[in-house]
């Protein structure tokens, strides 16, 4: 399909392919254009997304918005003590709304699903690709959310979250790599853009690691500006058994058509680290030199400066 081979996108490995697809996943940490993407795939009548950890379907029909569908969703999910893993979540997608393909971004990373798998929560077949993001605009997008969010008055998730990233920059293995950093810096915990700068910085941590295994790693760059990529992706995803129109990609690819996130920095990513001050540029150079990012990133096909 265009030079991405369905092969490569087969999960579990090895699974037989005439086995019948029972989702298509696209794991990401955030922050890479899952708003878009969701929205995308919805306006797509073959398609059923859902997006993030909740996994709630969010755009499409109004009929997503009347009180009896929200009640019904919520208590299915509810119903369950534990977090769904791949082969019940699908299941229960395909119960709420049925469609030709059942599709998530963002519940799932290349982590969780592995851990999922050998749990034995993961024996479908699916088709999964990992959607990554050049670190510098990452870290600054989820920096200026967190920002953005926790300054309005009374917002419901502020303590939580913050919370989270307290738990997050107070845990052992960023301590370990981080903390004598840390312990220098002249900067405020309780302030949110700092604590999505280190949180983020903590996620790309992961996703270094999570780049060396044999998925599919998927720009969010070329993803949302390569019509043909984008198509050649769809395609190879669902075995060639969906019809990606000029019409629909003309829509798909339309300025202002679909949602997108406001909070993407204004500048390019040399731009951004140029800007930094001297801890951040301490912090990440910290991660560079203890992981070797640089060599992470450019295997798929970002530049760090």
């Amino acid at each position: 399909m265009d030079g991405i081979a369905a092969e490569r996108l087969a999960f579990p490995r090895g699974i037989d392919r005439n086995r019948p697809l029972h989702g298509l996943m696209f794991l990401s940490h955030g922050r890479t254009a899952c708003h878009w993407l969701v929205a995308a795939l919805n306006t797509h009548p073959a398609f059923n997304c859902s997006l993030s950890l909740l996994g709630l379907p969010v755009f499409g029909e109004a009929r997503w918005q009347t009180p009896t569908r929200r009640a019904r969703i919520l208590a299915a999910y509810m119903r369950r003590r534990e977090p769904m893993g791949p082969d019940a979540y699908f299941a229960a997608l395909r119960w709420l709304r049925p469609a030709r393909f059942q599709a998530n971004v963002h519940k799932f990373s290349v982590s969780s699903l592995l851990g999922y798998q050998a749990r034995g929560k993961a024996r479908r077949r699916y088709a999964v690709v990992n959607l990554v993001r050049h670190p510098f605009a990452r870290i600054e997008s989820l920096a200026a959310k967190s920002a953005k969010d926790f300054v309005r008055q009374g917002h419901p998730d502020t303590p939580r979250q913050l919370s989270n990233y307290h738990a997050t920059v107070g845990g052992a293995p960023f301590q370990a790599r981080f903390g004598d950093l840390l312990a220098g810096l002249d900067v405020s915990l309780d302030d949110p853009h700092t604590m999505g700068f280190l949180a983020a910085l903590h996620m790309v941590t992961v996703e270094v690691g999570e780049l060396a295994q044999p998925f599919l790693h998927v720009p969010m760059e070329r993803l949302t500006a390569d019509r043909a990529y984008f198509r050649a992706l769809l395609l190879a995803m669902t075995d060639g058994a969906v019809a990606v129109d000029d019409g629909f990609l003309d829509h798909v690819f339309a300025q202002d058509a679909i949602d997108r996130m406001t909070t993407a920095p204004a500048q390019g990513p040399d731009a951004i680290a140029a800007g930094w001050p001297a801890w951040k540029r301490r912090l990440w150079q910290r991660l560079d030199t203890t992981l070797d990012a640089s060599t992470a990133y450019a295997s798929v096909g970002y530049r760090l400066a």
